[in-house]
């Protein structure tokens, strides 16, 4: 009985939760998740247009270059979560995704006409640009959307993650049939292309820039991760932030439970061998088949 009045005691009071309040901070995390569905499902609306303007139909290399370039740097951007995740901050990490996202669209859509080098060269490096921002947003949206919610409301908010990756999917594919249509009855004189080989790819790739600027501004708005905070010794600002989630008596007990749960060995180490363990590495395989299928059927 003893033990059991403990655990009630260890038990952070969740009365007084601001709950538009985490859901605010929830969605707008969750933008990154919104960019990572767009940036993976558009391409499948493009091919058939940039393959022709690039002149690479019938190169199964470059096509397949081409198409392979964003998870490639999905990649790149995991492992780069990996190690500045507890660096430098989940907040900061979503601001660069931002600005990855940002770049890809712009730079992707715009490839052959800024620079002098090859057109395609340039096309796969903003491609690879983007699909970093996919594997900072894939990592850490949900990382922090979980480190600032309550426990009665963790479950429900990580959700968020997964349903903007769903409606950025489907924001794609609805670009991609409305610009595509336009481009069939758009004409281009004088020209060996249609509208859509022209143009019609670049606005697909590009609308993606308009998502990103707003959460590349909204990024900005948001609290640092509590947990981040104490992690680094920052305990007063994970208390105001705590108390803005569930007021005064909340903060003191969440922070006295994440000092309670981080060691100095996690402080201080970030052990990589643990993802292919047994309890961690049939996860990070399903994630991996996911993100594979999520690509092929772009």
């Amino acid at each position: 009985m003893k033990e059991t009045n403990e655990v009630k005691d260890s038990v952070a009071d969740e009365s007084h939760i601001n709950g538009a309040f985490i859901w605010k901070v929830a969605f707008i995390a969750a933008m990154g998740g919104l960019l990572f569905g767009y940036d993976i499902m558009v391409i499948g609306g493009t091919t058939t247009f940039y393959e022709h303007f690039f002149g690479i139909e019938n190169s199964s290399l470059l096509k397949g270059l081409s198409v392979g370039s964003a998870p490639i740097g999905c990649v790149v951007g995991s492992v780069f979560s990996m190690v500045f995740a507890d660096r430098f901050g989940r907040k900061r990490l979503l601001i660069w995704s931002a600005i990855l996202f940002l770049i890809s669209a712009i730079g992707t859509a715009f490839s052959s006409d800024m620079f002098s080098i090859d057109d395609l060269v340039v096309f796969n490096v903003f491609r690879l640009v983007g699909g970093m921002g996919i594997g900072l947003a894939g990592n850490i949206s949900p990382m922090y959307i979980a480190e600032i919610s309550p426990t009665s409301y963790r479950g429900k908010v990580v959700t968020t993650n997964q349903l903007t990756i769903m409606i950025g999917m489907v924001a794609a594919q609805v670009a991609n049939l409305l610009i595509s249509r336009h481009g069939v009855a758009a004409g281009v004189s004088g020209s060996v292309f249609n509208w859509n080989q022209l143009y019609g790819w670049r606005w697909m790739f590009g609308l993606e820039a308009l998502p990103a600027i707003a959460f590349l501004g909204l990024a900005f708005v948001i609290p640092r991760s509590p947990r981040w905070l104490v992690k680094k010794g920052r305990k007063e600002e994970a208390r105001q932030v705590l108390s803005l989630i569930g007021g005064e008596a909340y903060a003191d007990q969440e922070v006295a439970d994440i000092s309670s749960t981080i060691s100095s060995e996690e402080t201080n180490v970030v052990n990589f061998r643990e993802i292919f363990g047994p309890k961690l590495f049939k996860i990070v395989l399903l994630a991996c088949s996911w993100l594979s299928c999520s690509s092929g059927r772009g």
